[in-house]
């Protein structure tokens, strides 16, 4: 394995289209080093081209940085973690593939560590991200928001759709009139079309919540998970017109790796770090949109 990572590791005279391995620290060689299965020392090996790092050169202002795992690519169900840029068309541009035993906080930390020092080190200019798409996982969160500050706190933006599926759990075993009034206050907040329009309809639908006893338990539940708590950010109001923030971009390009690159089979063990290294990136690189800088008409 460690020969697989260092063979295919980073040189400074690679192609833009060659892909290439990375990870949080280099040996007295300049080689990839990395970790066991443990929580001090930990196994994440990143895998990237010039020019898809590249495409993260740009306004900070101007992208959404997605974040997501995909399964099943190997046989012992060892996730590969999917990082990308999201413009104002809805478009995925994937910037980087993350080998990672594990979805620890530590993990994160080391993987956003990783892909900071090996932006700097092709680019010479910090990476800096303002927005950042994800689900309610607190590992994510704090690993990402430690490693990526721009000139203010990194903002984390919920996926609405897992929002939608979390609250769906929460309400199939209610009666479908109960089920309605719920849903129907989720989405009203979600469309807000202003910080202030989102604070009247908060208090109109918690109100609404409130007169039925039913619903008190949920309703507790939703206001300290949703509007309350760190994963507050789920309403269109807080990008502009034409970003994908409903559906995580990630899930759609999760399939499609699946698709065309495993065949929907799984791998050996290892076998998903070569395949990365190879198919994705080195597909991608070549014929992926540049990334768009005005809405889509």
């Amino acid at each position: 394995m460690r020969k697989l990572v260092q063979d295919a590791a980073f040189n400074s005279q690679m192609d833009e289209l060659e892909s290439f391995t990375f990870t949080q620290d280099k040996d007295a060689g300049g080689l990839p080093v990395f970790g066991n299965r443990s929580n001090q020392n930990p196994f994440v090996v990143g895998v990237i081209t010039k020019r898809l790092l590249m495409q993260a050169s740009r306004d900070a202002r101007s992208f959404i940085l997605p974040v997501d795992a995909t399964f099943k690519l190997n046989q012992l169900g060892i996730p590969v973690i999917v990082v990308g840029l999201s413009d104002c068309a809805r478009a995925f541009h994937l910037v980087a593939l993350f080998v990672s035993l594990q979805r620890k906080e530590v993990h994160y930390i080391e993987m956003s560590t990783a892909l900071h020092r090996i932006y700097r080190r092709v680019t010479g200019n910090e990476m800096i991200v303002d927005k950042v798409l994800g689900d309610a996982d607190d590992a994510q969160f704090n690993g990402i928001r430690q490693v990526f500050r721009g000139n203010a706190e990194v903002k984390y933006l919920m996926c609405f759709y897992h929002v939608i599926a979390k609250v769906f759990e929460k309400t199939r075993a209610m009666q479908d009139p109960l089920a309605q009034v719920v849903m129907s206050g989720v989405y009203d907040m979600h469309f807000a079309l202003s910080a202030e329009e989102f604070i009247l309809t908060k208090a109109r639908v918690i109100a609404q919540w409130a007169e039925n006893p039913e619903l008190a338990t949920f309703s507790r539940y939703f206001q300290a998970q949703w509007v309350t708590g760190r994963y507050t950010h789920g309403q269109v109001f807080h990008t502009a017109r034409g970003w994908a923030t409903t559906n995580n971009p990630v899930e759609q390009y999760n399939q499609t790796f699946k698709r065309q690159y495993t065949l929907h089979s799984r791998e050996p063990e290892w076998q998903n770090v070569h395949l990365a290294a190879r198919d994705p990136c080195l597909h991608l690189a070549a014929f992926q949109a540049t990334c768009r800088s005005e809405p889509s008409s």
